[in-house]
This record gives C-alpha cells, structure tokens and sequence, in this order.
C-alpha cells in the first residue's frame, strides 16, 4: 500500500509531506489542490508507461507542472513510499524533473528500500538520469537489475 507522497515543487505544492491510510478523504475549497493531487496519480500511471512527455505536453509543458512556474522553481521532486512484503521494511520510489533552456530533463530516477528502525534514510540505487522517459518500467521487467523490491 501506498504510505507516504512526498513533494516538491509539484502543481499547486511547494513542499509537503502527504501520509495516506487504506481510505483518503480530500477536503478543500475551490483552487486549493485537490485535483492537482489526483493529477499526481495520473502522472504516476504515465511514468509507468515511460510516457513522461505525453503528459507534461498535455499540460500545456514543464512551465505549467512546476510549481510557480520555471521562472521560480526550475526542479519538481517526488517520492513515493510503499509497504513491502517484509515486515518492518518500506519501498521507495523518487523522481526529480529538472528544466532546461526549451524543455525538461529527469536528473535523477531511483529506487530503494527502508528500514526506518535502523536508518534515517532509504537506501536507494538510481535507475535513470539524464533522460526524458522515466526507466521504471524497463528497470522493473529486465532480468539483469542488480536491486530486488522487497
């Protein structure tokens, strides 16, 4: 199941921290995120698919997914936390979306497990960097990764 989200220049968030249980209510008024949240799960579904561009072309481009725009914030992160089969054991899944002169780059794409009891921080291995299409797809069906979600 899916823990936590964490964000970082995304839409309509600076920075936050979402923990999610087995049933999520979102609560708000007009403009104050909620659908930019869910667009959050839609772009997971896209990154899935290695169709990172089709969705940031869908929103008009990178200006437009930044939070504040790339004028004031040129870097989108964001970190999915999961459970794992192991008890005790998380899995962790990151993106960070960087712009460039006339478009975007992901300048770091990355997987990794945490066992809060022991470590401050996940351990993580990168999947990807430098390219415009997320790798997670390719990484989770090849037969010659060197990491296992557990």
């Amino acid at each position: 199941m899916l823990r936590t989200i964490k964000l970082k220049n995304f839409r309509s968030f600076g920075e936050c921290s979402i923990d999610l249980n087995s049933i999520n209510i979102l609560i708000g008024g007009n403009g104050s995120g909620k659908s930019n949240f869910i667009s959050l799960f839609v772009l997971l579904n896209y990154i899935g698919k290695a169709k990172l561009r089709a969705w940031i072309a869908q929103k008009g481009g990178f200006d437009n997914v930044v939070y504040k725009g790339i004028q004031e914030n040129d870097t989108i992160d964001i970190e999915f936390i999961f459970d794992s089969k192991k008890e005790g054991l998380l899995n962790v899944y990151g993106l960070s979306i960087g712009a460039t002169e006339d478009d975007y780059i992901i300048s770091r794409e990355y997987i990794g497990y945490w066992d809060k009891a022991l470590y401050h921080e996940p351990y993580t291995t990168a999947i990807n960097s430098l390219g415009n299409e997320s790798k997670l797809s390719s990484y989770a069906n090849s037969s010659s990764n060197t990491f296992t979600v557990l």
